[in-house]
């Protein structure tokens, strides 16, 4: 069996920190797999911690960055009540070790795992004596005062604040939808959108308007992406994303676009007609258009 450095852990987001991670097991791997060894579903989901709207990257689309961002191999382990239960000492031996041929394992310093999230590093390198096998425990990754992490930026998306998000993640937060059938209001606004399912555990930035990426077909778009509850149309509960793509015409039906956040352009807001809805979105179109060009340049 094939030797590995192993860096174990949820890798949500795949942001600078995990970056990091990988960067220095790349250094130190001197012909081991660099193998990062992950969960579906997230822990905290499968333990009720957080039940939707949480997940910074889908399984798939993590799988992806990681590679990515240089892991040679993605290895995710069904998160399931009898992995939940394995002591630290177990999942290092029984997981890490039997299954895996770990020689050398690289994590951060906060790193935790085991029943309860009982193991941390200090239990780390003793089991590492024991087996042999060497630690590299990698200092957080910091911009300015913040250490960078998945939790802060969860936080920043809900706020609405996409351009520090996107710094921490070192790309820009973006999600994947299909379009499906909308009700076409859109096109009586002069702003024909298509409207997107996404994964129902993928995180949506704060309600409101937003300059984005759009990809279709392995072609980028500029345009317009509006998250919220469309309450000048009937207040609901449920939570709508619809893109609109600048220069280009039209529906995209069962298509998948993929939407990269750049800025926000505004909360969500409740306009007292359809007329002032419609002037209010060729205003944001207008802002749109200014901050991609501008980021072009």
């Amino acid at each position: 069996m094939n030797s590995r450095t192993i860096l174990p852990g949820t890798f949500d987001g795949v942001h600078l920190g995990h970056r990091h991670l990988i960067q220095k097991a790349r250094e130190i791997a001197d012909g081991t797999i660099v193998s990062v060894l992950t969960f579906n579903p997230h822990p905290d989901i499968f333990l009720g911690r957080d039940s939707k709207d949480y997940l910074l990257t889908t399984p798939d689309e993590r799988e992806e960055l990681l590679l990515s961002a240089g892991a040679d191999e993605v290895i995710t382990l069904g998160f399931d009540s009898e992995l939940q239960r394995l002591s630290p000492q177990d999942f290092f031996k029984k997981i890490l070790l039997e299954m895996y041929n770990m020689k050398k394992i690289v994590v951060g310093e906060d790193f935790r795992f085991g029943n309860q999230r009982e193991g941390d590093v200090e239990l780390l390198y003793s089991l590492s004596r024991v087996f042999d096998v060497e630690v590299f425990v990698v200092p957080s990754l910091k911009i300015g005062q913040e250490i960078v992490k998945s939790e802060r930026i969860r936080m920043l998306l809900k706020m609405g604040e996409i351009r520090k998000a996107n710094e921490m993640l070192g790309r820009l937060y973006s999600l994947r939808g299909k379009v499906i059938k909308g009700q076409g209001l859109g096109h009586r606004l002069g702003c024909p959108t298509a409207n997107l399912y996404v994964h129902p555990q993928k995180l949506l930035p704060r309600n409101g308007v937003y300059a984005v990426k759009v990809k279709r077909v392995n072609c980028w778009f500029d345009g317009i992406c509006y998250i919220g509850r469309r309450p000048t149309i009937a207040e609901g509960m449920d939570i709508h994303c619809e893109v609109h793509l600048f220069d280009i015409a039209g529906d995209f039906l069962g298509e998948t676009l993929e939407v990269s956040f750049v800025q926000s352009i505004r909360g969500e807001r409740k306009f007292v007609s359809l007329e002032e809805l419609s002037k209010q979105i060729q205003l944001d179109i207008e802002e749109a258009r200014h901050i991609l060009y501008n980021m072009r340049v």
